[in-house]
């Protein structure tokens, strides 16, 4: 098992907007209720994941850790096809350079759909469809890896069960980032056995009550859970029986709602967490 330490503190002050430091950054962005993600890799590279329901809050959210001159985006993985996923992410295809774009095998058709479609074709960009045993090399050792959805997959329950699920390592830091899946999900994955030991977790569905089952937390056995939220929202999210759920695993709690935007920093064997406080 790694050897992890891991510090938690409050961010104070302004954000200067940082070059590349040779660490992992993850950024659970603090968009309501919704859910984005941004990955800053150690060689720079920018990975955006999901955007939210609101392109504006994207936005400025984006420009508290990036720099204003940069303008290319490496790759946007769109998970699936929820408004409170892929809404942020249409006007990210005009607003950067976005060099390759991931997206799920199954994306309900719609006018949000139809929209992204839209903004892909004007971007001139060919989406590449997610599938487990996909790798993006991060140097020599840290990759994103696919872990759903599976091959062969061309219609699911719902667009949450075609999400794009990731593993992100970086030495002996291992951070699972879930997005919508749900405990029927998790039953597959435990019964083929995929990796799913987690120093952080990303918790799926914004705590929903139907995922993080007791034996898919036991498999992932997390020090960490970080939920994507939005303060007072009507689904009742996080579910209380899934925060019982976590704490009896062991996971120290981190949510967007009451905590503001998450920052996990790792050179492979630390972690730091950093809160930037909810507005």
């Amino acid at each position: 098992a790694a050897l992890i330490a891991l510090v938690l503190f409050v961010a104070i002050g302004g954000i200067i907007p940082s070059l590349p430091d040779g660490r992992l950054h993850l950024y659970v962005l603090d968009v309501g209720q919704g859910n984005a993600l941004l990955l800053r890799t150690p060689q720079g590279r920018l990975v955006l994941v999901d955007g939210g329901s609101d392109p504006l809050l994207l936005t400025s959210r984006l420009g508290q850790f990036l720099p204003f001159w940069r303008r290319r985006i490496d790759l946007i993985i769109a998970t699936h096809a929820d408004s409170d996923h892929l809404t942020g992410l249409v006007p990210m295809l005009r607003r950067y350079r976005v060099e390759q774009v991931l997206e799920s095998p199954f994306m309900s058709p719609s006018p949000l759909v139809e929209a992204w479609r839209k903004a892909l074709a004007q971007a001139q960009l060919t989406p590449t469809v997610a599938v487990r045993g996909m790798r993006i090399t991060m140097g020599a050792d840290g990759a994103i890896e696919v872990l759903h959805p599976p091959p062969g997959l061309e219609r699911a329950r719902n667009d949450n069960a075609a999400s794009v699920a990731l593993r992100v390592t970086l030495g002996r830091c291992h951070m699972l980032l879930t997005a919508d899946v749900d405990a029927e999900v998790e039953r597959e994955w435990l019964a083929i056995g995929l990796p799913l030991q987690a120093t952080i977790l990303q918790v799926a569905h914004h705590g929903a009550g139907n995922a993080s089952s007791g034996a898919f937390l036991a498999a992932v056995n997390p020090q960490v859970a970080l939920i994507s939220v939005g303060a007072e929202n009507r689904f009742g999210h996080p579910h209380p029986e899934t925060l019982e759920r976590l704490e009896a695993a062991g996971a120290h709690v981190l949510r967007t709602d009451r905590e503001g935007t998450l920052e996990v920093i790792t050179d492979g064997t630390r972690i730091w967490i950093k809160t930037h406080g909810a507005r």
